[in-house]
């Protein structure tokens, strides 16, 4: 808001080869005014500072003050967004890791197949390969719609690479 009240002010400046002093005064409403002059500023308004950048406009500015509500209001919608931002770390965080956590297993279920192991185990194996399989595909939908960056949904879907989809 400062960047664009600056704008305002450098608009209704006029080139730096000017010649007035510019004066500037706070009004009772909190508005920043300035002019070239003194005798343009209104009786509740009294040059408090000159010497700011020459001017050849011979106006005035209003610049708005700041208000308590656009500070409020600027403060709280600060804190929204980084609820916002922490919540969706706190998200891309819980979906990495379950990502993680099935990988692992995947690859534990793999090693437990191989045709030397008991019966019961490659059986065993298998199944937990297919319900890994299921949820994994079902993560990969989450990440799909979930409210993450780009960045970290490609890192998830690495994470999966190695898991098959569901047969």
């Amino acid at each position: 808001m400062i960047g664009i009240l600056f704008l305002i002010l450098l608009a209704g400046l006029p080139s730096p080869g000017s010649a007035a002093e510019i004066y500037r005064c706070r009004n009772a409403a909190g508005n920043w005014m300035f002019a070239d002059n003194p005798d343009h500023f209104p009786p509740d308004c009294r040059p408090i500072e000159k010497g700011l950048p020459k001017s050849s406009g011979g106006g005035l500015i209003i610049v708005p003050g700041p208000s308590e509500t656009s500070s409020d209001e600027t403060g709280r919608l600060l804190q929204e967004q980084a609820l916002a931002r922490a919540q969706r770390e706190e998200k891309a965080r819980a979906l990495k890791a379950e990502a993680d956590k099935l990988a692992g297993d995947f690859q534990k279920a793999q090693a437990e197949r191989i045709p030397s192991m008991p019966p019961a185990t490659v059986t065993k194996a298998l199944k937990d390969m297919l319900r890994i399989e299921r949820r994994s595909a079902e993560l990969r939908r989450t990440i799909e719609a979930a409210p993450i960056s780009s960045d970290e949904r490609e890192a998830i879907r690495s994470i999966l690479a190695p898991i098959p989809p569901p047969p």
